[in-house]
C-alpha cells in the first residue's frame, strides 16, 4: 500500500486540531447539570465522613490543543476553568470552589467566558462559596485543623485522547512544575499539613463514576448516536484509492457537525494489513480494492465518550470468505451481549469470548479481551473483577485477526447494563453485512 508523505500528513493534522481549538463552542451549564454535580459532591461527602477533601483541576497546556478539565474535577463541579480547586468539608457538609482571577473574552483553554471568584461564579456552578485560589492554602489549613482525615487526588487519572491526557500534565499552580500533579499534590500537602493523615480520594471518586446516572447515560447515548453518524459517513466515503485519513476525516466532520467537537480517543483507521495493528493510529495508507478497512472511532460529547468499531470492504462488497468470518464475529458478539447482565464480571465475558472463538475454529485469531468500562474516558474507571450492575457501560468488541493473511475484523458496541440484562447504546450503527453494503452502494451513487 502507498503511503503519503509524513510532512504533509502532520501539517494537515496540525491545521485540523488548530481549527478545532479555534472553533470551540460554549454549551453552558443548566439547572439539571448543577443538580447532577451537586449529587456527585454529596455522594463523595458521604464517603469521606468528617474528613476534608481537596481536589485540583487541570492547568493550562500552553500549546494549541484544547483545554480539557480533569475528569474527576469536572465530575464534581462542571467547572471548565484552568487552575481551579475544590474543598469538600465533611464536618460542615460544604463545598468551597477556588478560582483564579477572571480573564476577559474567550480562549482555547476556556469553554466560554472565564468567571472569577464571586457571586456570579457561585450562581453559575451552584456552589455557595467561591473564593480566590490564592486563599486555598490558608482555607485548607483552617479546615483541616478541625478534621481527623485529609483526602486528596494521589493517583493518576485515566488518559483522555483529545490531546490532554491527565497523567501527562505538569503543574503550574500552586507548586513548582516538573512532576505529575498527583505526586506534587502529595508533596505539597505534606509540606503545608505536616501532621495530617493524607488519604487517596481517587478510588472513591472512581467507584462513584463506575455506575452511570440517567444524566450521564443521556450524554453517552448522544455520543453513541453521533458516533453512528460518523461511521456511516466514513462508509460512504470509502472506495478503492481512498486514504485512511480521508475516511477518518469523513467521520470527524460528522462528529463536529453534530456538537461533538473532539474525538474520545485517537482514531484507528486501518486498511488491509493495518486491520491487525490493534492501536494503529497513523492513518497514512491507501485503501486498496479487495481489502477491508477497520474503523475504531468515537467522539467525546460533553465529557462522555463513545467507542465504536466497524469493519467494511473497501470495494463495497464482502468476499465470500470475508462475509463468513464477519458473520462468525457478529455471532460471537451477539452471544456476548446476550450473556451480559447484573452479576457478570469482565473476566467472565473474556472467558466466554475465548470459548466461542475456539468453538468456531479461531484459536489463533483471538488477540484481545472483548470488554472494558466506558464513561468520561474511553477506558473508564472501574475494577474489572467487580460484578456488573445496572448503570454500568462497557464495550463488547470481539475481533478475529489473520496475521499471516494480512487482514482482520473487529465489531464493537457500547452496552448499558440494565436491571435484567443490557441495552446496546450503539444499535443505530449499521453492522450487518447487508446494511453496510447497501450504505456503501448508496454512497457510490451520490
Amino acid at each position: 500500500m502507498r503511503k503519503i508523505p509524513y510532512l504533509f500528513f502532520f501539517t494537515v493534522s496540525a491545521f485540523v486540531f488548530s481549527s478545532l481549538a479555534a472553533a470551540q463552542i460554549a454549551v453552558g451549564i443548566t439547572d439539571e447539570d448543577r443538580a447532577e454535580f451537586a449529587r456527585h459532591r454529596a455522594a463523595l461527602l458521604e464517603r469521606i465522613g468528617d474528613g476534608v477533601a481537596v481536589v485540583f483541576g487541570s492547568h493550562p497546556r500552553g500549546d494549541h490543543l484544547r483545554f480539557r478539565q480533569r475528569n474527576r474535577f469536572y465530575y464534581l463541579t462542571g467547572v471548565e476553568i484552568a487552575s481551579a480547586a475544590l474543598i469538600l468539608d465533611g464536618k460542615r457538609e460544604k463545598a468551597i470552589l477556588f478560582l483564579p482571577p477572571a480573564r476577559e473574552g474567550r480562549s482555547a483553554i476556556y469553554n466560554g467566558p472565564s468567571l472569577g471568584p464571586g457571586p456570579e461564579a457561585a450562581a453559575e456552578y451552584g456552589i455557595e462559596e467561591v473564593r480566590s485560589v490564592s486563599e486555598l492554602e490558608k482555607a485548607l489549613k483552617e479546615i483541616a485543623a478541625q478534621s481527623n482525615q485529609v483526602w486528596a487526588l494521589l493517583s493518576k487519572e485515566e488518559a483522555v485522547a483529545s490531546g490532554t491526557s491527565a497523567d501527562r500534565r505538569r503543574s503550574r499552580f500552586p507548586w513548582s512544575a516538573g512532576k505529575p500533579d498527583e505526586i506534587l499534590a502529595g508533596e505539597w500537602l505534606e509540606k503545608i499539613l505536616p501532621d495530617a493523615s493524607v488519604k487517596d480520594v481517587s478510588p472513591e471518586i472512581d467507584d462513584l463514576r463506575r455506575v452511570k446516572t440517567p444524566w450521564e447515560i443521556e450524554r453517552m447515548t448522544e455520543a453513541c448516536r453521533i458516533a453512528g453518524l460518523g461511521h456511516v459517513a466514513a462508509m460512504r466515503a470509502t472506495c478503492p484509492g481512498t486514504f485512511e485519513y480521508e475516511i477518518e476525516a469523513a467521520a470527524m466532520k460528522e462528529f463536529i457537525a453534530n456538537g461533538a467537537f473532539y474525538p474520545a480517543y485517537n482514531a484507528i483507521v486501518g486498511a488491509g494489513p493495518n486491520n491487525n495493528i490493534l492501536h494503529y493510529s497513523l492513518s497514512a495508507d491507501v485503501a486498496d480494492d479487495g481489502e477491508l478497512v477497520l474503523v475504531d472511532f468515537g467522539p467525546d460529547y460533553r465529557y462522555y465518550a463513545s467507542d465504536v468499531t466497524r469493519t467494511w470492504p473497501v470495494s463495497g462488497k464482502f468476499t465470500p470468505r470475508q462475509r463468513k468470518v464477519y458473520m462468525d464475529c457478529l455471532e460471537i458478539q451477539r452471544r456476548l451481549i446476550e450473556f451480559i447482565k447484573p452479576g457478570v464480571t469482565l473476566p467472565e465475558i473474556f472467558k466466554l469470548c475465548q470459548e466461542l472463538s475456539f468453538e468456531m475454529g479461531y484459536e489463533k485469531n483471538h488477540l484481545h479481551g472483548p470488554s472494558h468500562y466506558i464513561g468520561m474516558a474511553v477506558h473508564d474507571a472501574g475494577l474489572g473483577s467487580k460484578p456488573l450492575e445496572p448503570g454500568v457501560v462497557i464495550s463488547v468488541e470481539p475481533g478475529l485477526y489473520f496475521l499471516d493473511e494480512g487482514w482482520g475484523i473487529r465489531i464493537e458496541d457500547d452496552v448499558l447494563v440494565t436491571e435484567k440484562g443490557c441495552r446496546v447504546l450503539t444499535d443505530m450503527v449499521p453492522k450487518h453485512p447487508d446494511e453496510i453494503e447497501a450504505i456503501m452502494s448508496a454512497g457510490k451513487n451520490e
